[in-house]
């Protein structure tokens, strides 16, 4: 089967992924983080 081949992207729409890969990153750092902390709470707990 085939590559599709991609269409260019403009500079608008490359700057729109870093933006929304740079929010993605950070999201999926901030769940980390939490849980994380409810790893350490829930041990602190017991």
């Amino acid at each position: 089967m085939a590559k599709k081949k991609r269409p260019k992207m403009t500079p608008e729409e490359h700057a729109r992924r870093d933006e929304t890969q740079r929010t993605v990153r950070e999201r999926i750092a901030s769940h980390a983080k939490a849980r994380e902390e409810d790893e350490r709470r829930s041990k602190q707990q017991r």
